[in-house]
């Protein structure tokens, strides 16, 4: 992930339960970051965008995003913002501020990839220049949230002044506490390989399976890269001698990855890239979050970094 030497996350978590709470808080975080050099990103509802614009004013350079268009996925979202912060680094804004809400959504499964990916943020950018406060609608949001926000931030933002949360728990703990939601697929699959740690073999028929969909050359290279981190992940992960077992789906006209398997058919449990793969500048996202990213849209990359605080911060 984007890091800078000395910089830290701050992380906080803003429970508000009106527009004018919102406003009186936000405005001057916002205004404050400007006037420090720093870039300054407000990613929330429609409605709360036109009132942070409205109160900030047109000559503010802040970019304004909807967050249906930035929180599409955790790890899409969590791609966006290595991408924004690497974007800032190399045009010379010292700092990141941003005002995110998280489209929670209405089920329990996608409540708890949300959960997930608010612990993530804690690990993936600990030493990024990001200062993101999350805001969470009292008004509309379940009790059940509202105490995860209290467990996936280690800092509560109170109008103008921050205190540590008390209920805060550690990612690796967390992640542990809430299961990663599976993705279901119905059918036989299009293709299952058998992997004794020989790439060659395996790479050949998936390569094989993959052209036979004439799939878009980009589309077909992101997915072999999907494919490979999982099986990488899934051999890394044998704690004795055994075969991986990828298998491949097609969904709604796609293929798409599956659980892999291995051993005795045990499933295999995510295990984080290593520290020296996680924060080496450059590098983006790996393993299965590589290969969740990777399973939706491409990634557009902009080459033109100059006057990158004053432009708005796209969506991917």
């Amino acid at each position: 992930m984007a890091e800078l030497t000395g910089a830290q996350l701050e992380h906080d978590a803003f429970l508000y339960g009106s527009d004018e709470q919102l406003v009186t808080a936000m405005v001057p975080f916002l205004q404050e970051g400007l006037t420090r050099g720093d870039a300054a990103a407000a990613v929330t509802t429609p409605g709360n965008l036109a009132l942070l614009r409205d109160r900030l004013g047109a000559d503010a350079h802040v970019s304004y995003v909807e967050a249906a268009d930035w929180y599409v996925r955790p790890a899409a979202a969590i791609a966006q913002f290595d991408a924004a912060i690497r974007e800032l680094i190399d045009g010379g804004a010292p700092h990141l501020r941003v005002v995110g809400e998280l489209p929670f959504g209405s089920t329990a499964g996608e409540h708890a990839s949300w959960n997930r990916y608010e612990a993530i943020v804690n690990e993936a950018f600990k030493r990024a220049p990001l200062w993101v406060v999350c805001l969470y609608d009292t008004r509309a949001l379940p009790e059940q949230l509202i105490e995860a926000a209290r467990r996936t931030h280690p800092t509560l933002f109170e109008a103008r002044r921050r205190r540590q949360s008390a209920d805060y728990v550690e990612p690796a703990v967390l992640l542990g506490q809430i299961p990663e939601p599976s993705v279901p697929v119905a059918g036989p699959p299009r293709l299952q390989l058998r992997i004794d740690g020989d790439p060659r073999g395996w790479r050949r028929s998936l390569a094989g399976a993959v052209e036979a969909e004439d799939l878009p050359r980009g589309r077909a290279e992101e997915f072999l890269i999907a494919v490979g981190e999982v099986v990488a992940n899934a051999l890394g992960a044998r704690s004795r001698p055994g075969r991986a077992h990828p298998v491949v789906h097609e969904r709604r006209g796609r293929l798409c990855g599956a659980r892999r398997r291995t051993g005795r058919g045990r499933p295999v449990r995510r295990i984080p890239p290593t520290r020296e793969r996680r924060c080496r500048p450059g590098h983006g996202p790996v393993g299965r979050q590589a290969a969740q990213r990777l399973a939706g849209h491409p990634v557009r990359s902009r080459r033109n970094h100059r006057a990158a605080r004053d432009r708005p911060l796209k969506p991917v």
